[in-house]
This record gives structure tokens, C-alpha cells and sequence, in this order.
């Protein structure tokens, strides 16, 4: 490699393995349990992302009337408080009782998002409700990104690209799912799925803590 832009790597630590045996540490990485259960905490949050990103512009314009500009407005502001989520995420405590506010803070307002959708709440209320979710939303990623590849330092590469590769996913799955029926009832009943299945893969791990075969401490 030569111009500006050189491997940091040590060539010692480089692999030599081809493209296509480099797939077979996927199977190595999925043995691992402590990966596993905190690789579906990191997974399960994109079902409320993703939910999200694919109903909001039919939410906000077409059931609350906005303009494209009022739209971008909602959203920009959603986006920042997934930002000041991820930023403050770090400061509320260890990794795991981090995972567990941002598991509860999701469904809360999982919740509070589906009944101001279901009742045509005031777009106030509804817009808060999103703020929350989108907040602790950000919260939850750096703390379960962190602790999943802590959980497989010897294979770090092949563990990130799993956990990029599982949000592709739940986007392919979830957006065509919110866009089904009544799009309020749609993306209520998405949002509060993910939202149960992030709760659950979290409260899963702290039963595995218990039993000691998963560590939430990095």
C-alpha cells in the first residue's frame, strides 16, 4: 500500500488466511455465548431503528400533514438526540445497568409512540415520545457494541461484521413490514416487537451473568 494511507497493522498480527477461509471464523465466532447474547442486544435495537426510518415520513406527512420541510425538521431532531444518546451512554454506569435503562427506555416509549399513534396524539406529544425512543435507542449501541467485541478480541474483524451485517437485515425485514396495512398500527406493532426483544435478549444476559457463563465487565 503506498500514498498516504498505510496499514497500521503489524504484519505479524495480519492474517494469511484467503477471502473464503476467513468465512469459516463465523461459525468459530457464533460458538461463542457471551458473543451471541450480546450480539442480539446490539441486533434487536435495528428493528426500532429501522422501524422507524421507514414509517416516520409517512407518519409525520401523511397522518400529522407535515411538509417535507417540517418532516426534516422532526427528524433532524430525532437523529440528535440519537447522538446525545450514544454521548451520554458512557456516563450512566457500567455496560450491562447501561444496556438495562436503555432496554426499559425503549419500551416505555415503544409504548408511549404506539398509544399517541393509535389515540392521533398531538404532534408534540407524539414528537417526544420519538425523541425518547431515538435517545435511548443511541444509548444502547456503544455499551452492547463494546461489550460483543470485548467478548471476541482474537476475532474482533469477523465479530464487527456480523453485527454491521444484522442491521442490513432487520432494515430488509422491518421496512417492508411497517409499510403493511394501517401505518400507524404497522409501525406501533414494529416498534414494540423490537422493543420486547431487546428488553428480553437483555435481561437474558444478566440471567447468564448470574450463572456465570457470560461477563458484562470489559
Amino acid at each position: 500500500m503506498s500514498g498516504k494511507f498505510q496499514e497500521s497493522l503489524p504484519a505479524k498480527r495480519r492474517s494469511k488466511k484467503s477471502v473464503f477461509a476467513s468465512f469459516s471464523l463465523y461459525a468459530k465466532v457464533f460458538k461463542n455465548r457471551a458473543y451471541v447474547s450480546y450480539f442480539l442486544v446490539c441486533t434487536f435495537p435495528m428493528v426500532i431503528l429501522f422501524g422507524y426510518i421507514a414509517s416516520s415520513p409517512f407518519i409525520y406527512q401523511k397522518i400529522y400533514g407535515l411538509s417535507p420541510v417540517g418532516f426534516s425538521l422532526c427528524f433532524a431532531l430525532n437523529a440528535l438526540f440519537t447522538a446525545f444518546g450514544c454521548a451520554l451512554s458512557g456516563r450512566v454506569g457500567n455496560e450491562y445497568n447501561t444496556l438495562k435503562i436503555a432496554g426499559v427506555g425503549m419500551l416505555v416509549f415503544a409504548i408511549a409512540v404506539a398509544a399517541a399513534l393509535m389515540t392521533h396524539a398531538l404532534l408534540p406529544i407524539l414528537q417526544v415520545a420519538f425523541m425518547g425512543l431515538t435517545f435511548m435507542f443511541g444509548m444502547s449501541q456503544p455499551p452492547a457494541n463494546a461489550l460483543a467485541l470485548n467478548a471476541e478480541r482474537a476475532n474482533a474483524g469477523t465479530a464487527a461484521a456480523a453485527i454491521g451485517a444484522s442491521g442490513f437485515l432487520m432494515g430488509g425485514i422491518v421496512s417492508p413490514l411497517v409499510g403493511m396495512g394501517d401505518i400507524a398500527t404497522s409501525a406501533s406493532i414494529v416498534l414494540l416487537v423490537g422493543a420486547v426483544l431487546t428488553l428480553v435478549s437483555v435481561l437474558a444476559i444478566g440471567s447468564l451473568c448470574a450463572k456465570g457463563i457470560v461477563s458484562h465487565s470489559k
